[in-house]
C-alpha cells in the first residue's frame, strides 16, 4: 500500500513537474514570439527611416542639381546677352570708322582738288 502511494505520489510530481515544464516552454516560446515580433517592427521601423532619408537625401540633390542648371542657364543668358552687346558696339564702331574714312577720303580729294 505504502509503495502503491508512493508510485502515485511519484507519478503526481511527475505529471505536475511535466505540466510546469510545459507550461514554462509554452511561456517561452510565446515570450520568443513576442520579442521576435517586436525586433521585426524595430527593424521595419528602422529600414523605413532609412527609406524616408534616402528619399530625402535623392530629393535634396535633385533639387541642388535644379538650381545648378538653373544658376548655369541664367549665367548663359549673361553671357550671350554681354556676346551680343559686344557685337553690337563692335558693329557700332565700324559704322563709326568707316564714317570716318569716308570723311578723311572727302577731305583729302577736296585738299588735292585745290591744288
Amino acid at each position: 500500500l505504502r509503495e502503491r502511494k508512493d508510485r502515485e505520489d511519484w507519478e503526481t510530481e511527475k505529471l505536475k513537474w511535466r505540466q510546469e515544464k510545459d507550461a514554462q516552454e509554452k511561456k517561452d516560446k510565446e515570450d520568443w514570439e513576442a520579442m521576435k515580433r517586436k525586433w521585426e517592427q524595430e527593424k521595419a521601423a528602422w529600414l523605413a527611416a532609412q527609406e524616408m532619408a534616402a528619399q530625402e537625401r535623392e530629393r535634396i540633390a535633385v533639387e541642388r542639381e535644379h538650381a545648378a542648371k538653373e544658376e548655369q542657364q541664367k549665367n548663359l543668358e549673361a553671357l550671350e546677352t554681354e556676346r551680343k552687346s559686344h557685337e553690337a558696339r563692335v558693329r557700332e564702331q565700324g559704322v563709326v570708322d568707316e564714317a570716318r574714312k569716308r570723311e578723311f577720303r572727302m577731305q583729302f580729294e577736296r585738299l588735292r582738288s585745290e591744288k
